[in-house]
């Protein structure tokens, strides 16, 4: 044990040999790693500590390096997936598949207020028409149709359909095959085709 010492400073000095197995390396390993980072033998002992603690430093940031480019891979794919989603929706709506929110929307909410203004009317067109046989029965039918006429117009206000409990929209089904590789985009610009002359 008298070739390792412990220097003022509380770090061990050994042989080379010693620090190689004690980190795990060869002594040729370890002369190189010395070589590589800049660190010397002083009669023909190396310092222990100081070794431990730079591959503990270069171990940490290994470590912090590969998480980062794990952060990168994750937001790479996810930036992917999404992107591939978008091309989809583009697809879909090529083909006719797809119809936009806002449209879809803005149509049935035009059809309700057509619908509505005529359902409206009923009552009154009843009782014109029945009013020249009898005004009381004009109206009692125009009471009745009224009453129709508001239940019909509640259901429709509230969404509440008791006959038919199923979702209204039904998602379409895909009538392509999904591409498996990436296609290369054309090239831009006036390029000409080589043959031979």
């Amino acid at each position: 044990m008298a070739d390792i010492e412990l220097t003022k400073d509380k770090h061990i000095l050994c042989p080379a040999s010693v620090a190689a197995v004690s980190v795990g390396i060869t002594v040729k390993g370890l002369d190189l790693w010395l070589k590589n980072n800049g660190l010397e033998k002083v009669d023909h002992k190396v310092d222990l500590t100081q070794i431990l603690i730079m591959r503990r430093e270069q171990a940490e940031q290994q470590a912090q390096d590969l998480s980062d480019t794990e952060r990168k891979l994750k937001a790479e794919v996810k930036y992917r997936s999404e992107k591939a989603k978008q091309e989809e929706m583009v697809t879909l709506r090529m083909m006719g598949e797809l119809i936009p929110q806002e449209e879809v929307k803005d149509r049935l909410e035009n059809l309700f207020l057509d619908i509505r203004q005529q359902l409206l009317t009923i009552p009154d067109n009843i009782k014109t028409r029945v009013y020249t046989v009898s005004p009381e029965i004009a109206n009692d039918c125009e009471d009745v149709a009224h009453d129709i006429v508001q239940k019909c117009l509640n259901r429709l206000a509230t969404g509440n359909d008791n006959e038919h409990p199923q979702p209204m929209g039904v998602k379409p089904k895909r009538s392509y095959t999904k591409r498996k590789t990436d296609v290369p985009a054309p090239t831009t610009g006036n390029s000409k085709r080589v043959g031979r002359q």
